[in-house]
């Protein structure tokens, strides 16, 4: 299992042995080293999770030289990528028909979005792991997850900060509501894009356990692939 830090959940599993190390900096070259010496003890290839989206990302670019040690399943790798940018995400859920706030993907003028958005609005990164790699690299004193904005001046004003951080972002029309309306699926697929272990959370924090074969959670149909 790796993981970025003990304090992270899934370092709490009493099933497997937990890795910590930064993917970023020189991050992907030692835990690449890290897993390959550990692999090498292995008497029988070992499974392997990734548990953030900076790992499954480290996990699908270097697949090849990690595969004669690890059992893992991934898509290939351009879809994993798409996966984990919030851009491609919204694009995803406009092409199938879902329901998102109002969305530009593109930031380039951010006046011409702050005279279209609806207020207030939100300006976050395409890849947030990004985003809070940029901060503990630069020491940044706000860690915020994401900028809000209540006017256009305000929304312009972060046009250097976005400039300066070199990453791709997106800015959001603000939806009300907090944590308490949040509802959540987590589930994992075999090969076969067939769920082997699923449960789903409400906004109270409980949860319903599905393994592979039952029912699945909600009434959509998912697929890994």
């Amino acid at each position: 299992m790796a993981v970025g830090s003990r304090r992270h959940s899934a370092a709490q599993t009493r099933y497997a042995s937990t890795i910590v190390q930064p993917v970023h900096h020189d991050g992907e070259t030692l835990l690449l080293a890290r897993l390959q010496r550990v692999g090498l003890r292995l008497p029988v290839k070992g499974a392997i999770i990734p548990c953030s989206d900076d790992y499954v990302l480290f996990l699908s670019r270097y697949r090849d030289k990690l595969a004669d040690y690890y059992e893992f399943v991934l898509p290939p790798e351009k879809i994993v990528e798409k996966l984990a940018s919030k851009k491609y995400q919204y694009k995803l859920a406009k092409e199938v028909g879902v329901q998102t706030a109002q969305t530009f993907r593109e930031v380039s003028d951010l006046r011409n979005i702050a005279s279209k958005i609806r207020y207030p609005c939100i300006v976050k990164p395409a890849y947030p792991h990004l985003w809070r790699q940029h901060q503990e690299r630069t020491g940044a004193r706000n860690r915020a997850k994401l900028l809000v904005a209540n006017s256009p001046e305000e929304l312009t004003e972060y046009g250097p900060l976005i400039a300066e951080s070199g990453l791709e972002w997106i800015v959001q029309e603000y939806i009300e509501g907090g944590d308490d309306r949040l509802y959540a699926l987590y589930a994992y697929f075999d090969r076969d894009s067939k769920p082997l272990a699923a449960f789903a959370r409400d906004p109270s924090g409980s949860r319903s356990f599905q393994r592979g074969g039952g029912r699945r959670p909600g009434p959509a149909r998912l697929r890994a692939d």
